[in-house]
């Protein structure tokens, strides 16, 4: 993992913001499974979680992998990222829009990668073991 000081504003430049969060994964350490299928689109994920969580990426092909933003206050483990860089970066663990928590993750995610709105936003407060981010990417967001 690429300590949290190389994140630039440039990662996340017309790549969709997908943010997954969540407190513990339902099974004791993961893994927990993200699925990215969203063909045409270009894709910075922000994992972030309370507790140990073992992340399993799986890009689906059209889908393309920009980074990946991890964050926790235990040990995490990334896999399945091929050659996407892995940053990671204090985050909040965020379960519920609009909440402290949320915000103080919007914060963090406008001063370092320039973003002040998340596109896609999946947060649990037990990870299963599976979140799913598929659909076509819309043509005014690809134009």
């Amino acid at each position: 993992m690429i300590p949290g000081g190389l994140l630039s504003p440039a990662l996340a430049r017309d790549a969709e913001l997908v943010v997954v969060s969540g407190y513990v994964a339902a099974r004791a350490a993961g893994p927990v499974r993200v699925v990215l299928d969203r063909c045409g689109a270009s894709i910075v994920l922000v994992l972030a979680s309370y507790e140990a969580v073992h992340w399993q990426i799986d890009v689906h092909p059209g889908t393309r992998l920009a980074g990946v933003v991890v964050g926790a206050y235990r040990d995490v483990m990334v896999a399945g990222q091929g050659g996407a860089p892995v940053y990671r970066l204090a985050l909040p663990c965020a379960t519920l829009v609009g909440s402290a928590p949320y915000l103080d993750l919007l914060r963090v995610l406008e001063a370092r990668l320039g973003r002040s709105e998340i596109d896609i936003f999946r947060a649990y407060a037990r990870l299963p073991e599976q979140v799913a981010v598929a659909g076509r990417l819309a043509l005014s967001r690809a134009a």
